[in-house]
């Protein structure tokens, strides 16, 4: 004898069968298991907030160990380091930026060469004085 079902129906059984076995595994932990699951799972995860909480106030400079476990003051510390770092690097860029043109304006008061020969040279020098890449941008 044949079995007069759809294909799709027969798969459809064995996904439901599948379905009632995880569902047996799962329900074969005890509710006091479950629960003990539950609390270590919970541990686990306030140990790593702890460890990040304290790594960051290792990293951040103005933090104390008395200080160490107040969230919102480890959140505006951490801020004002990010937003002061942002500010130099924003200062020195803008620095690097006002060098170039100096160079550029007295190289061609010096010497006649091209302009793209100026901003490359002047790129190089800049660079090489503040520590960065020595890939020119080529402003048109």
């Amino acid at each position: 004898m044949t079995d007069s079902r759809a294909p799709s129906d027969i798969s459809a059984d064995t996904a439901d069968q599948r379905k009632r076995k995880r569902a047996s595994r799962e329900s074969s932990l005890s509710e006091d298991q479950k629960r003990q699951n539950h609390v270590s799972s919970e541990q686990r995860r306030r140990q790593a907030m702890r460890q990040t909480y304290d790594t960051l106030v290792d990293i951040v400079p103005d933090l104390t160990s008395a200080q160490s476990r107040s969230e919102l003051q480890i959140y505006a510390k951490s801020m004002i380091i990010a937003f002061s770092a942002t500010l130099e690097t924003s200062q020195v860029l803008t620095r690097a930026f006002w060098f170039r043109l100096q160079l550029s304006s007295l190289a061609l008061r010096t010497k006649p060469r091209s302009a793209r020969a100026v901003r490359t040279e002047n790129w190089l020098q800049c660079s090489a004085a503040l520590g960065m890449g020595n890939a020119p941008i080529d402003i048109a």
